[in-house]
């Protein structure tokens, strides 16, 4: 069962919700539904507890990936710059051989 706060006035079963009214919906499909059009949305006391920082060696990974696609924007800038032709799907890499080849 998932507990659920109606969000605006909605009819429920037999009754008449308003915003702020807490019900309980027994079929996940159809809590999953008010959720999704913006009936009501899951109850607090339900909601699942927040996720905690990612170990330092995963997020060392997050931070390469990010400062490689800054590498890569300017990769791509430069060939564009010296008017060379690359696929987009072309990583860092492949980018650097393109350059010192071309």
């Amino acid at each position: 069962m998932k507990r659920m706060r109606a969000l605006r006035k909605m009819r429920y079963g037999t009754r008449r919700l308003v915003a702020g009214d807490v019900f309980e919906e027994p079929s996940r499909r159809k809590a999953k539904i008010y959720a999704a059009v913006g009936l009501a949305e899951y109850h607090p006391d339900r909601m699942p507890a927040e996720i905690p920082a990612p170990p330092a060696d995963v997020a060392a990974v997050v931070e390469d990936l990010r400062t490689e696609g800054d590498e890569l924007e300017a990769l791509r800038a430069e060939a564009e710059a010296r008017g060379l032709e690359y696929s987009p799907r072309l990583r860092a890499p492949g980018l650097r051989k393109l350059l010192s080849d071309g």
